[in-house]
Order: structure tokens, then C-alpha cells, then sequence
């Protein structure tokens, strides 16, 4: 996992520090050239910088801000989604998590998911079974982007939490929204099942931190996982609410 241990100081300094800057970047990228920070982007009590930069000759964009629940938190529950997403979010933090560099997700505030159809509803379909296996408990529209192909989560800062993060059945296309459920569905049960010295780290380490993260989150993760395949897809067939913890057929 790109969560490192590592202390590298106040995240305002850091900004500062062209050696340090670049070292933490390499992490994510290799090789960086061309860095140039802009100020506080967002929230003055909350800072967030909006960094530039080159790698391989593409230009980059990466916002770095500190964990706003202030213990790493967050970090694990990029991790999380990154473990069984498709679209995954590169990223490095240090000082435990605490500190996050992120690259930009391309898109705009999805401010009216009732109007996708086709591929955008299937993307949005399995937007929402990521959002219930992690427990991602703010989705307001700022918090998922549709970039005309794919809808994508943005701001992890409240994972773990449970609960119905997203409206489901309700795009106009409620065929390609259930056919991206299911798929994404399937494809966290089979990564739940491949990935499990993967899973067992990071809820270890999450753990550490937060035995109610860690414990609302082991809940998903083993009952994916011991869930048989036919069992699966016969929820999956007549589940209308899927709440995790507790199946409403």
C-alpha cells in the first residue's frame, strides 16, 4: 500500500520544500519535473495545495491536504476502493496517513444521476456497490464526478461509516444500473477471495487507528467473502435494497 510511516513534516512546509516536494511525488510517479504549487485551493482552517508537475512528458495535476479526521483514515479507505475498483486513485500519503498527495479525477460534479442512461448508468451502478462495500457515507454531488464515460468517487474523508451512501434503481436506466451493480458486485467478490493476505494488511493496519473502521469494514469484507457464487447471484436477482450487515430481499 502507498501508506508510508514516514514523518516528513507539516504539510505547509512540505509545500515549500522543492527536495522534499519531489521525493514524496516520486512516490507516486518515479520521476518528476517542472513542480509548481499553488496556494490554498479550499479552506483556510482545512488547507488544500494544488500541485503541478511532469512525468513521462504528461502533465500532472496532484492536490495534497492533510487527513481531515486527523488519523489516516482516509488513506486506508483510498486503499480500500482502490483494492476492488476499476478506476483507481493514484495516490501516496506519509506521517501514517495523515498526509495525502492525490492525482486529480478527471470530471464534473455529478449533480443529477437520475438522467444518466447507458454506460453512464452502468458506471454509476457500480459507483454505488464501491460506495456500500467501503462505507462511504458523503456522497454529495461534489463527491462523484462523470467525465461523459465513467462515474468516479472523489473525497474519501468519510469511509467506513455503512450505512446507504447512494440512491440505487434510480437513473433513467435502471437496466445498465443494475447490470454495473452486478458486475461490480461480482468483481469485489472475486478480488475479496484473491486478495486476502491484501485485505487482511490493510484491515490490520486500519485497525490500529480505528477498531470501529476496522470492524464496520471486516463486516463487508467477510461476508463477501464467504458468500457462495450461486448465492450471490441470486441477491443479486432479487435484491432490491442490499444493505451490507444485513440483506433486505
Amino acid at each position: 500500500m502507498p501508506i508510508f510511516d514516514e514523518d516528513i513534516g507539516s504539510l505547509s512546509d512540505v509545500v515549500k520544500n522543492g527536495d522534499t516536494l519531489e521525493r514524496v511525488l516520486a512516490k507516486m510517479y518515479g520521476s518528476v519535473s517542472g513542480i509548481t504549487v499553488e496556494g490554498n485551493v479550499y479552506f483556510k482552517e482545512r488547507p488544500v495545495y494544488k500541485i503541478f508537475l511532469e512525468t513521462g512528458g504528461e502533465k500532472k495535476t496532484v492536490y495534497a491536504k492533510n487527513d481531515w479526521e486527523g488519523n489516516g483514515k482516509e488513506s486506508y479507505g483510498i486503499a480500500c476502493h482502490n483494492l476492488v475498483s476499476e478506476n483507481r486513485v493514484n495516490f501516496a500519503s506519509f506521517n501514517n496517513g495523515r498526509t495525502i498527495f492525490m492525482e486529480e479525477v478527471p470530471g464534473r460534479p455529478l449533480k443529477d444521476h437520475k438522467s444518466l442512461s447507458g454506460s453512464l448508468a452502468q458506471s454509476y451502478g457500480e459507483a454505488v456497490a464501491l460506495a456500500e462495500f467501503v462505507g462511504i457515507g458523503d456522497r454529495y454531488a461534489d463527491n462523484v464526478l462523470e467525465d461523459g464515460k465513467t462515474v468516479r468517487h472523489i473525497d474519501f474523508g468519510s469511509f467506513f461509516t455503512g450505512g446507504m451512501p447512494m440512491y440505487k434503481w434510480e437513473t433513467a436506466d435502471t437496466y445498465s444500473e443494475k447490470i454495473g451493480y452486478s458486475n461490480a458486485m461480482r468483481r469485489i467478490s472475486r478480488i475479496v477471495n484473491e486478495k486476502t493476505d491484501d485485505f487482511e494488511e490493510l484491515l490490520s493496519d486500519l485497525g490500529k487507528i480505528s477498531k470501529s473502521s476496522e470492524k464496520a469494514m471486516r463486516e463487508n469484507y467477510d461476508f463477501i467473502k464467504a458468500i457462495r457464487p450461486d448465492a450471490l447471484e441470486k441477491l443479486l436477482q432479487t435484491a432490491h435494497i442490499v444493505v451490507f450487515g444485513g440483506w433486505q430481499c
